[in-house]
């Protein structure tokens, strides 16, 4: 984001979740950091869904 604030900020809380359909999976995570200007904590859930066939990424939607 350009003009936006600085963060630093590190994945936790990771799960991954398998679904009926065997080529999709769900990754959900959260993002904790600080605003590197001012020091304020942060938390900002998050997803990931994949769908992978032959150990390959062949969609990653983002919305």
């Amino acid at each position: 984001m350009r003009g936006g604030p600085r963060l630093h900020r590190w994945p936790t809380n990771i799960t991954i979740h398998e679904t009926t359909d065997p080529e999709v999976s769900v990754a959900e995570f959260e993002y904790q950091g600080t605003v590197a200007e001012t020091g304020e904590p942060f938390a900002l859930p998050g997803i990931f869904v994949l769908r992978v066939r032959d150990r390959e990424i062949i969609s990653s939607p983002s919305g």
